[in-house]
Parts: C-alpha cells; structure tokens; sequence
C-alpha cells in the first residue's frame, strides 16, 4: 500500500517535472526566438547588402525538434533605388537531425522564380563568375557531382560568414515561377521540380521541367537526373530565331517570320557519357547572306532535320542513323559518323531515292539558283553519294557521287538559259567584272568562226589536254575532278580549284557570272548537263574554242590562232597546239611570253608534257626540243633577217 502510494507520488513528480521542462523549453525558445529575431532583424539586412540583395521574411520559428524556419522569405534586388523582387519561398528551414553527431538540413518549400537576371558575356573565359565556387576537374573545367554542389554550398555560405555546416543530404523544391535569360530575350514560365543531393553517396536526383508560350513561340522542358541516369524531353515550336540573332554566325540572317521547332528526347547512363537521342528540327524562312555561297542572300530556306543519335562524350564522337534532311519534299536520308576529337573526321554515306526532277529542282531555293528560275524538266534522278573527309589526312578523302537520270527532257528552258538557240549562230556578249567589253556572232558568216571541221587536229588534242582529258566520255561533269578540287581547297582553306569541265566552262560563259561560289558551281552543272544532252560534243567543243579569251581581248581560237603564230587553227604544230592549250586558265596573264619573244624554262618543261600527253612521240617528239614555241612575229623577223642575210650573201657572190 505504501509501495502504490510511493509510485503515484513519483508519477505526480515527474508529470510536474515535465510540465515544468515543456514550460521552462517553451519559455526558452521563445527566449532564443526572441534573440533571434532582434539578431537575424539588425545582422540578416547587412549581411543581403554585402550580397547585393535584400531579404525580408514574414515570420521566423525555432523548434527544439526539428530546427529554425523562417516563414515568407523575398528576395530582391535593388534597381534604382527600389527593390525588384527576385524570389519568393513559402519556408527556409535549417533543420537538424538528433544523431550521435548531429548534423543540419537545409529545405526550401515553394520557391518562386520572379524576374532574376542572367547576362552572359560569351567573350569571358568565365562568364558567370564562380571559378572561386566551382569544384575543379583538374582540366580548366567544372565537375559538379551530388557532393560538389554540397561543397559548392558550403563555400557560398562560409564566405557569407555564418556559422553553419551542411548536412550530407540537401533538398531543394520548388514550384511555378519564370526565369529570364540574356536580357529579357528568352523566357521560362511553370517552373516546377526538386532537387535532391546526398553527398555521402555523390549523387543527385533532379526532377524539373519549364514551360514557355507567348509571342516569340513555345517551349516545354523536362529532365529527370537519378542513379540511374539521365532523361530529357524538350519540345519548341514556332520559336522565333530573332531571340538568338547574338549566338548565330554572321552569315545568318533571321527575318522577323524565321523560326524553328524542336522534338528531342534524349537519355543516358548514370556518368552522362553515352547519350541516345531522337529528335526533329525544323527551320523556316531562314536567309543565308555570305559570298562563298552566292553573290546575293539565299531566302525563304525551310529545312526539316530528323533522325536517331548515339553521342559519346568520352571519345567525342557522334553517330547518326537514319538521318533526313530535306526542304519542301526533297529529302536525303544519311547514316554514318563523325569524329571532334582530333582535327574533324566524317564518314557518311547519303540517297536521296528516286524521285522527279522537277520536284528536287523546285526545292532548291530560287535565290540560290536564279539562272533556272522557270525551267520545267521531265524525268527522274537517283541521288547517291559516299563521302568521307579526316583534316589530318586529307589525301584520304572520298567523294563518289552517284548519279542516275531517266528520261530526262527539258520541258521548257528557263529564261536566261535558252540552250535551243545554241544550235544556230548566234550573238555572244563577252563579260569582264559584270560588264560587256566584246560583242560578236559565233557561227558564220563571221571571218573569225572556226567551225569544228577545221580545228585541227593538234588544237583539239592540245586544249582537251589541258582543260578536259575526258570530255569525250562524261556527262558534262566528273566525280574525280570535284574530289582533286576538294582536297586543295580544304588544304588552302579557299577555292583554289574549280574542277570545271569544258562543258561547265562554256555553260559559265554564256549564262552565268564569273564569281567563285557555290551558286554559281551548282548552276553550272546542271546547265553542263542539260547541254550535253541537247547539243552535241562537237558543237560543245565547236562554242568553247571560239569564245572563251586566249589574250586581252583576243576571244576565238581563229583570232587568236592568227594572232600568235599567223596560223589557222588546223595549221598549228603540236608544239603550238600545246602552247594555245596551256594558256587558257591564264590568257591575259600568261601574254607577256608572247610580248618577250619566248617562254621561260619552267613553261617549256610544261609544254613537253602536254605534248607527251597529246601522244607525240620518238623523232616527233625529238624535234620540238627544246620545246620554244616560234611566235608569228618572231618567225616573221627571223625569215626577214635570213632573207636580208641571203641578198647580202648573193651581193657578195656577184661582187667577186
């Protein structure tokens, strides 16, 4: 009775004791809330300034249990003179956890993205400015990892001066929001999704999208980062490429109804170095301005891109499978591989399948092809090409187009391409710079015309030799010649090389501009080859030789036949059928041999070589040395000096 008694005192003792405890913690807290408050109230807006912001709160709570919270957090900046209000949070708590050794959390609940700013000098070799917070990679770089976003934390705060020491585990949530990038120019509405950090095992799972709609197009974004790896979906579209005209090359325009759409879902391994990717792009009304590709702006390109992707970040390699890419139902389908990590490395294999003429001809943009503009084509093309290119091996690359065309008829020629009056005599305008410096009909009845028959022999050889080897077996073009001139010009980095046919030539002759670019290369081809199937090889050859230039303002190969050696074409040896040949790429430059009476050393061997290739050998051969070619008016005060010699050695007979 008197153990019940004892036990129901201590029972009432304790209860009073907790009482006591529960009041003496309540009143302690609000003690130490107190303090805090007067301290966070005089030492918190001091510490913000130091930062470049200001923070106000709504309410501050301290809990023996779970740790310090402040209520109604803002964050802002001062623009001014008055504060801009940059983000909002319902809660920031630092909570501790009742271990052997305990350690805190930090946790921040609906957080609201409000206007932050975030200006990006791209000249800076560290834009952002936090080379004194990121974690170094060892490699000038930045590796952030679950436990360097920690450690990056925690610096943050150290140099804030508080005293806090993070626990292994971090938590970040938040909740609606927008962002602005780059001067207003990019905007994310709906930002939603949480962070998770635990640095004792180094990773981090990120849940997050955003979403942005409004006039300069929409966009919707979602990742998922975990143990497990990466995922992201990224869908834009009708994104207006004005927003980027900074990040876009030079030669880019970005009218005000450009645009772009993009679809990529993209997933990786838990190290994010082997990437999967499918994805779409689409581009519209894009404009191309640069002289390498034509002499005026290329507009209204829309291009469709799709496929699937394997990045390997490690080796810096990406491959591509069933690649398209077309514009306005001209598609190529590509598979292959490139390569970034020393020099560049591309192996592709392309086919475009077959498909109507017209319909690819109608997909070329008209500003890149405006001497065509109009043309109607009958028939079908089958579009191949094996292409592989290493800079650091430039000798190695491949380029084998191929090429197959049925029934192909040229429905209607295009205005400024009239190919059907090329079969008659007709009036030539020879151009320099834009400008028309001559003026005269090719055919009879002009003095100068030289029809086929009469070239000669020694002319056709000399000229096919030096200009066009294979004219008589190719379609207008040849695949060999364009990988020659592909490998020089990537060597010297210009065009150093044009690859052009004698077909190609005369087609730029008669209808196109001399400038170097590729509007003016892609033209040609096709002009070359619906010449080759109009005309015939001799009238092709028949138009070359008597208008192209062979001096200054010597245009025909019977002027200039003349001019040189007082010949007609068919009377020419192989020496100066050779020498007529060797002069065409260069015909006003290359006249001051004529000027001086004879061709230097190095040109002599030249022209031994193309005689050897039009096929002049043993004692013909021997007799050219040493390959001096005897000019007309050379020959002429030679045969007046012997002449002269002659009467004066007659004068003398008679005299004895």
């Amino acid at each position: 009775m008197k153990l019940g008694k004892f036990i129901k005192a201590l029972f009432v003792v304790l209860a009073v004791l907790f009482v006591a405890a529960v009041a003496l913690a309540y009143v302690l807290t609000q003690r130490v809330e107190g303090v805090l408050r007067t301290e966070m109230a005089s030492r918190l807006p001091a510490l913000a300034r130091s930062l470049g912001v200001s923070i106000e709160y709504d309410d501050v709570s301290l809990c023996p249990i779970t740790g310090l919270s402040l209520k109604g957090v803002t964050v802002s900046t001062i623009e001014d003179g008055a504060p801009s209000e940059i983000l909002t949070a319902e809660s920031v708590g630092l909570m501790h956890s009742l271990h052997l050794f305990p350690a805190f959390h930090v946790r921040i609940d609906g957080v609201r993205l409000n206007r932050p700013h975030l200006s990006v000098p791209l000249a800076c070799d560290d834009p952002a400015g936090l080379s004194s917070f990121l974690p170094s990679d060892g490699d000038g770089g930045a590796a952030v990892s679950g436990r360097g976003l920690r450690e990056m934390a925690g610096r943050l705060i150290a140099g804030a001066g508080l005293p806090v020491q993070l626990a292994d585990e971090l938590e970040l949530v938040w909740r609606g929001g927008g962002l602005n990038i780059s001067e207003g120019r990019v905007r994310l509405d709906e930002v939603t999704g949480s962070l998770a950090l635990d640095g004792r095992g180094g990773r981090a799972t990120l849940v997050s999208g955003a979403r942005f709609e409004g006039d300069r197009g929409k966009v919707d974004v979602k990742a998922v980062r975990d143990a497990g790896g990466f995922d992201v979906a990224l869908r834009a579209e009708d994104v207006k490429l004005g927003a980027f005209k900074r990040c876009l090359p030079e030669f880019v325009a970005a009218p005000d109804d450009a645009a772009a759409s993009l679809k990529l879902i993209a997933e990786s391994g838990e190290r994010a170095v082997l990437w999967n990717a499918d994805f779409g792009l689409g581009l519209k009304g894009l404009a191309l301005n640069h002289w390498r590709l034509a002499d005026r702006t290329i507009g209204g390109i829309d291009l469709a891109l799709s496929g699937k992707l394997r990045v390997d970040a490690a080796s810096r390699s990406v491959e591509f499978e069933r690649l398209r890419i077309g514009t306005d139902g001209l598609f190529l389908n590509a598979s292959g591989c490139a390569e970034f990590a020393q020099g560049f490395k591309l192996d592709t294999t392309i086919r475009s399948g077959r498909m109507p003429i017209q319909k690819a001809l109608d997909a070329i943009p008209a500003s890149f092809v405006p001497a065509l503009e109009g043309a109607q084509v009958a028939g079908t093309i089958d579009i191949g090409l094996a292409f592989a290119v290493d800079t650091e091996n430039l000798g190695a690359l491949k380029f084998e187009p191929e090429i197959q065309i049925e029934g192909f008829e040229l429905v209607k020629a295009p205005d400024g391409v009239d190919i059907e009056r090329l079969k008659r005599p007709f009036t030539h305008k020879a151009k320099k710079k834009g400008e028309v410096v001559k003026e005269f009909l090719v055919g009879h009845p002009n003095y100068w015309f030289v029809p086929y028959k009469r070239l000669g022999e020694h002319t056709i050889k000399g000229v096919l030799t030096c200009e066009d080897g294979s004219f008589f077996r190719h379609e207008g073009f040849r695949a060999k010649h364009f990988r020659e001139s592909l490998i020089q010009d990537l060597r010297e980095r210009r065009f150093a090389r044009g690859a052009s046919t004698i077909t190609m030539q005369t087609a730029k002759n008669l209808f196109l501009t001399g400038k170097k670019n590729l509007s003016r290369k892609f033209q040609e081809i096709l002009i070359a080859y619906a010449m080759e199937q109009l005309l015939s090889k001799e009238r092709i050859l028949e138009i070359y030789m008597n208008i192209i230039e062979w001096g200054p303002e010597i245009y025909g190969i019977g002027a200039a036949s003349k001019h040189y050696f007082d010949k007609w074409p068919k009377d020419l040896d192989p020496l100066e059928a050779a020498y007529m040949g060797s002069i065409i790429p260069t015909a006003s430059r290359s006249y001051y041999m004529y000027k001086q009476g004879g061709v230097p050393d190095s040109w002599a061997t030249y022209l031994a070589l193309i005689v050897s290739k039009m096929g002049v050998v043993g004692d013909d051969y021997d007799a050219l040395d040493p390959f001096q070619p005897e000019f007309g008016w050379v020959r002429k005060k030679r045969e007046a000096r012997e002449k002269l010699e002659e009467e004066e050695g007659k004068g003398e007979e008679e005299g004895k």
